[in-house]
């Protein structure tokens, strides 16, 4: 766990999200941080940069240490249909959060 971690620690992240999240947290949103990461990792990314929730899969860990084995989150799914689209009902449900107020990023793989 600690190597995955520092790997965390490495990932790039967008010039000026910390200002941008700081400045949006002022003005009362609430931010969530939604990933195909694993939830080890996105809550130590949530930590590091302030924001209030996470939403990711979960590798699965034995005696504390990682297996390699993966536990899909439920709201990324529709059926069989996996896609972070399914998200909106999720957000929208946990948070109660009118649909008007819900904004959500994807950044797409390269």
């Amino acid at each position: 766990m600690p190597e995955l971690l520092e790997i965390a620690d490495d990932l790039p992240l967008v010039k000026g999200i910390t200002e941008v999240i700081s400045e949006l947290k002022k003005k009362g949103y609430k931010i969530g941080l939604v990933s195909e990461l694993f939830t080890c990792v996105a809550s130590h990314v949530k930590n590091k940069l302030g924001i209030d929730f996470v939403l990711s899969n979960e590798l699965l860990l034995q005696d504390g240490i990682i297996t390699g084995e993966l536990e899909i989150a439920p709201f990324f799914l529709n059926g069989e249909q996996y896609g972070k689209e399914h998200l909106f009902a999720h957000i929208h449900d946990r948070y109660q959060l009118p649909a008007a107020n819900i904004i959500y990023v994807s950044a797409s793989r390269r």
